[in-house]
Order: structure tokens, then sequence, then C-alpha cells
């Protein structure tokens, strides 16, 4: 089984739906994950998302925002709080999530959402699957970058299972070159250099990273 990861980049700079927008400019809430998302035959869309921070803002964002139909938070745990949205969508979103349905992989979730706003999505299956997949999606008119790809090794069922596959690599990479020794011995531009990606991004994901598996052993305050 093959794995290929995929960064899709609104073009304005801002967030690919109103409700994520909404969240963006929410003071002291940062988005996370995408966990699931349906699109409906009535052009809606329901999704299951995950925030950090502000979850009370968060809340509040998502009510006030005008596409949002119904809003269903679950206290935060483990530092996220969850939300359960039903919404309005827009044409450009609505092609991607129509586009999903005409392939021959799956998707793994949940989706990574960037701090610039950015998805990044995982996708599984063979290499013909992914030849007929390549072959057969229309284009709906969103820039995107391939960062990688290879076999597909599934998650330990551990304190890291909370991690992407992404996550997990840029951590795995940061302990082997030394950048958790003390002192260290490594910078993030090394981690960088080794994984072929841009210290900032390397920096983001540790960061995303260390709060998934600290909060699980640490009670976050409210």
């Amino acid at each position: 089984m093959r794995y290929v990861t995929a960064v899709y980049h609104p073009e304005s700079g801002d967030a690919f739906q109103a409700w994520g927008q909404a969240l963006a400019d929410a003071e002291g809430v940062t988005r996370e994950y995408i966990h699931r998302v349906e699109l409906h035959e009535d052009g809606t869309v329901a999704a299951l998302v995950s925030v950090r921070g502000d979850a009370d803002a968060a809340a509040a964002a998502l009510r006030e925002c005008p596409s949002v139909h119904d809003v269903a938070m679950q206290a935060p745990r483990d530092g996220a709080a969850l939300a359960y949205l039903h919404h309005d969508t827009n044409p450009k979103a609505a092609a991607m999530l129509r586009a999903r349905r005409q392939t021959c992989v799956v998707m793994d979730h949940p989706i990574v959402v960037r701090e610039s706003g950015a998805f990044e999505v995982t996708y599984l299956g063979t290499d013909a699957a992914f030849a007929e997949t390549f072959g057969e999606v229309p284009d709906f008119d969103v820039p995107f970058d391939v960062l990688e790809t290879g076999e597909y090794t599934p998650c330990r069922r551990d304190a890291f299972d909370c991690l992407t596959d992404r996550q997990e690599d840029v951590v795995a990479t940061a302990v082997e070159l030394g950048y958790y020794q003390n002192p260290r011995e490594a910078t993030q531009e090394d981690v960088a250099d080794a994984l072929g990606c841009s210290p900032g991004n390397v920096g983001e994901h540790l960061r995303k990273a260390e709060q998934r598996v600290f909060s699980q052993f640490v009670d976050c305050p409210d």
C-alpha cells in the first residue's frame, strides 16, 4: 500500500471555507484538524473539526458565521475542542469534495489545517489506484504541491498515534539528528535539509506534534 501527501493552497490567502476564515480571525483560536467531511446532495456540508485555544471564542465565531447552519461544540479534551458543523460551501470547495468521490484512493484522516489555511491531505492506495486517480480527477482550479509519497506504514498505537504521518516523520528525523539532545546537536534548518522542506514547515510540524503528545499527559487549564 502506498501513500501520497499533498498540500492544497487557498489562492486568496484566506481559508477555503467561510467557517475556516471565521476561526482564523477569532482571537486565541488555532485551527488544527478536519476529522470528517461529507458533501450532501443539497450542496451543504457536514464536518467534524478540532481547534485549540479559546473554545468559547471558537463556538461564538462559528455561530456568527453566515454560512453555518448548525454548530455543536464538545468541551476541550487533551487541549483540543471538537466541533460539529453543518454549513454551506462554495463551488471550488464543493468541486474538491466531488473529485474525491471519483477516485479509487482513500483519504487518511485527519486533514491537517496549516496556520496559513492550507490543507495537508494524505491519500492511500495501490500504484494502479493512484495511476487511475491522477488520470481521472478533474481540474478544480486549486493549486497544490505533492509533499511526499512512499510505502505506507500504519501508526503505532501509543502516545504518538495522535500524530499524522508527516508529523511523525519530522519528529523521528529531529530525534535522529539530535535536535532534542542537550546540548542540541541539530537545528530546524538541519532537519529541513534532511527532509527536503523549509525550516518553517519543520517548526510548524514540531510545535503541533509536541502539543498533541504533551497534552495527553498534562491537564490543560480551561
